[in-house]
């Protein structure tokens, strides 16, 4: 398995044992992670200092999201297929539009939506194995 992949799978399962949302109290829904979104992308715009935190929860959730998806399209019918040519910016724009676009699910969680934006951008082709006909 490569480092990255490790490295990946070790963030990840560090944010569900350390997340609020393992202890019961909460989770980051859409509203959050749009917040959060809104703030890195004024800082990536204008380069002045914001609230770093929330500009680092956001950066953390779309990176975790685009490698999760990176791997998962070795899977078997991967729903996602991310581009490797672009920046970490690129996807919060995506992201920030999708969410802007659906304020109706904000009360969803944010690697719910982040994928949902994600699969109108960067669909996998679908590959379907045809029947053979009987010769």
């Amino acid at each position: 398995m490569g480092m990255k992949i490790i490295s990946t799978l070790v963030f990840l399962i560090s944010l569900f044992v350390f997340s609020p949302s393992y202890a019961g109290v909460g989770y980051t829904d859409g509203n959050k992670i749009l917040s959060a979104c809104s703030e890195l992308s004024k800082l990536l715009q204008y380069h002045f200092e914001l609230d770093s935190f929330e500009a680092g929860r956001c950066w953390g959730y779309i990176s975790a999201s685009t490698d999760i998806h990176q791997v998962m399209r070795y899977g078997s019918s991967p729903i996602v297929c991310i581009p490797e040519d672009k920046e970490v910016s690129d996807y919060v724009t995506i992201v920030i539009e999708y969410l802007n676009e659906h304020p109706q699910d904000l009360d969803h969680r944010a690697f719910e939506l982040i994928t949902k934006a994600f699969a109108e951008v960067f669909p996998c082709p679908q590959t379907r194995l045809q029947p053979q006909s009987p010769e």
